[in-house]
C-alpha cells in the first residue's frame, strides 16, 4: 500500500499569511512475504529520499528513479528532494 502526501496540497499559512512550504512524502507498506516491486510516481525533476526504512534501519537504500523493491513486512518513507 502507498500513500503520496503532496506539499503542494497543504493549506497552511506561515507567519506572513504566504502558503508554507515542506516536503512532498511517499509512505510505503508492505504485509507481503516476499518484497514486490513497487513503481514509484513521476513527480518531474528530482529524486526520492528515504527518511525511515523499516527493512534497513542501520543502511541506506539507493532508490532509483522509477521503481523499487519493497521488502517483505516493512514499512517505507520517502521524501521527494526537488532538482538543484
Amino acid at each position: 500500500m502507498g500513500m503520496l502526501l503532496a506539499a503542494e496540497a497543504r493549506d497552511a499559512l506561515d507567519g506572513e499569511g504566504g502558503p508554507e512550504t515542506g516536503s512532498t512524502l511517499l509512505l510505503l507498506l508492505s504485509n507481503a512475504r516476499r518484497s514486490v516491486p513497487f513503481r514509484l510516481p513521476d513527480l518531474g525533476a528530482g529524486r526520492w529520499r528515504p527518511l525511515l526504512d523499516t527493512a534497513r534501519p542501520n543502511r541506506r537504500r539507493k532508490v532509483a528513479e522509477d521503481q523499487l523493491n519493497l521488502p517483505a513486512y516493512c514499512m517505507l518513507l520517502l521524501e521527494r528532494e526537488p532538482a538543484a
